[in-house]
This record gives C-alpha cells, structure tokens and sequence, in this order.
C-alpha cells in the first residue's frame, strides 16, 4: 500500500503539458463534485470549448481534480504489479482497462471531444486497473463478512459466538463478531445517528376482532413480557419493543396480516415522546458519492456496503415460520447497537430508525421501550384512536 500511495503522489506531482490560459466551464462534464469545484473555485471567463463567458477554471485545474479521484481508484497496471504473460497476450487475473474505458468504469462523462482528447492526453496511453488489483474490494470484503455473520447466527451458534475461535470469516481470519464492530465504526464515521424530536407523533395499531374493543393505552402499548410470544424484526420472542410509524399506512402495512380472517378490525393510536430521543438512522446512509468528491470518496465502499447492507437488513420476510430464523441477524445488531455500541463509545441510542419493507418511500421505527416504558415514557391521547376494516 505505500508504493501505491508513492506513486500516487508522483504522478499527482507530474505537470501536464496543458496551455497554463487554457479554461473549460463546469457543462461540459457531466458530475455534481466537478461541478460544484468550478462553481465554487471558478472565475469569470470565456470558455475555451464552447466560447460561452461564464464561470471557468484554467483546464490544468480541472485535470488536477480528476487526477485525484482516477488515482485514488486507479493506477498504471504495471505499478500496480500486475502479472503479464507475453505468450498470452496481456495482464491477467483482474480486469484493465485503456484510458477510455477507465474513464467511462470511473463514471467519467465529457461531452466535448476537444476536451476529451485533452484530458486523455494528460493520462498517456497506460494499460489501467484498479488498485490492489488482486485484493477483495473493501464492500466486498464487508459484504462476505456479513453474509459469513448471517449463517453462523442463524445455523451454527446463537448465544455464544460472540469471540469464539470456532467462528472466523474464511479469508481474514477475523472473529465473526468483528462485522458488528465495522458497522458500529461506519455508522459512527457517517453519522447515521439522528434526534427524534420530542412531541413526534408515533402510530401504533393492533389487529383484532370484531367484537374485542381497545381504548386504553396499556391495550397499544409495547406488549407485556409475557405476550412478547412472536419475534419481530428487531426483537426476538420474549423481548418487548415499542415498533411504530410516522402515518396510518405505513403502520397498517408493517403490522397488519390481511389473511388473518378471525381479526378483521384494526385500531390504531397515536402515542408522542415526552423527550427527545437518540436513534439510529438507517435511512440516512447517502448516496454513492462522485469518485471526485475529495470530501466523501474515503467512504466510497463503506457507503456502498452500506446501502446493500440496510437494504438487507430491511428486506420483506415472509411469516411462513422461517421469521424465528430469518430475523434472527437484525435482532443482534439491534441488541449491538443498544448495548455493545453504548459501552464502546458511552453514547445511549434508544431505537432505529429504518426504511418500511412494506411501504415505499416510507420509515419505520423501533424504540428499545417495553411495556412499562412505553406507558412512562410516551403521551397518549385517547381522542386519536380510529377503528378500521381490514
């Protein structure tokens, strides 16, 4: 990794060949990171690809800023020690690229050909490839872990995994358990925490029958222990927790089963926070950044594990009775981040906050309250009770 990161500096070091008044505006390369760099760093001028007068940096400027994402992915096959076979005809074991096709791998959009060709000029004629070409990517490494996590929990061990020798992930060498701490570490690096603003209105409902009425708060409440019987998303059976909504449809979608003829009515309630709660926010993950925003490409492949990662997390299961299995990874990083997280870093999180697998566009919510909790901590007002068909 230090040759690559030398050589990564050389060649950021090496001066191109470009006319030193030679200006290009931000419309002729079409990403949001390069964009906002000419904006901001920009000056008024004329273009020299499209004559337009408007916001323009010198092109050696604009080479600069692509040079330092293309070499933070990219590198010269060769200096990357990449294997050649003369009699094969090339590099093998991992893909390469020309200049072109490396730009177009990295995103890279110029609808100018005079200032493509300029650009391509500044990177020569090298075979490419990816850096460390022969090593796991860093999302792909994240990725096997989890899924290495997701089959020790669910059919090897269940309670005592945690830092046994007899769980280790196959490539690294690493206990099993490692993989919650990678994500408490990204979670923590991208800040995907946020406040639940106190008074926040909180829908919960319950599926009934027709003739059973509910119109109290302990009858909507986080269930009591001993009625915990069903493992849920983020809980196991026996654990309560107060899981709820930001409006009627997504709640109804979250909890109510349309096949269940013998519970044809629902009732649902509004319950609020009588403080402001700490959460983890897995709909805050951000968009894949551009591989030239200086800022963000550091977190290139955590941000990409990321999104696969609460994209499984969150995935629809169906209640066929493999939920007992199935649940049984979102139920320990929940326990993670509720205990594990707080002792590691003293920050107290109370609840996750995720996207709905049932309804579109939507969050969900989960807060690490049981019953007497639920009935202490939150405000409920009977007025807001509706009772509905399925």
């Amino acid at each position: 990794m230090g040759q690559a990161k030398k050589h990564y500096e050389q060649m950021m070091l090496t001066d191109s060949d470009f006319d030193s008044d030679k200006c290009v505006c931000a419309n002729h390369i079409h990403d949001k990171a390069i964009y906002e760099a000419v904006v901001k760093d920009g000056e008024e001028g004329i273009c020299s690809y499209c004559n337009h007068e408007t916001r323009v940096i010198l092109v050696k400027d604009l080479i600069d800023i692509i040079k330092s994402g293309i070499f933070f992915f990219y590198g010269d096959a060769n200096d990357e020690g990449m294997s050649y076979e003369s009699e094969e005809g090339g590099y093998f074991g991992a893909s390469t690229f020309d200049t072109e096709e490396m730009f177009y791998d990295a995103g890279l959009e110029i609808d100018n050909d005079r200032l493509r060709n300029d650009i391509s000029e500044a990177f020569g004629n090298n075979v490419w490839c990816e850096r460390d070409p022969y090593a796991d990517r860093e999302n792909t490494e994240l990725t096997y872990n989890w899924n290495e996590f997701k089959q020790v929990v669910k059919h090897k061990s269940r309670y005592v995994f945690l830092g046994s020798k007899q769980f280790q992930t196959t490539n690294q060498n690493l206990p099993i358990d490692q993989i919650l701490n990678d994500i408490g570490i990204r979670a923590d690096d991208l800040n995907l925490f946020s406040w639940l603003k106190k008074g926040t209105s909180l829908l919960r409902c319950r599926q009934h029958g027709s003739i059973e009425i509910l119109n109290t708060e302990k009858q909507l409440a986080a269930p009591p222990d001993e009625k915990a019987i069903f493992p849920n998303r983020m809980s196991p059976a026996g654990i309560s927790m107060f899981y709820c909504a930001f409006d009627k449809i997504t709640c109804h979608l979250e909890t109510v089963d349309p096949t269940n003829m013998s519970k044809e009515k629902v009732t649902t309630g509004i319950f609020k926070n009588k403080e402001d709660l700490y959460l983890l926010d897995l709909t805050k993950v951000p968009e894949l950044p551009s591989i030239f925003d200086k800022k963000m490409r550091q977190n290139y492949y955590s941000i990409l594990f990321l999104k696969s990662f609460v994209d499984d997390l969150t995935q629809s299961v169906t209640k066929d009775g493999r939920q007992h299995i199935d649940y049984v990874p979102t139920q320990i990083i929940t326990e993670y981040f509720r205990y594990t997280y707080n002792d590691l870093t003293s920050t107290s999180i109370d609840g996750i906050l995720y996207p709905s697998s049932k309804s579109t566009g939507k969050n969900a919510c989960v807060l690490f309250y049981n019953h007497k909790q639920s009935l202490e901590l939150l405000d409920f007002d009977t007025s807001t009770l509706v009772v509905d068909n399925i």
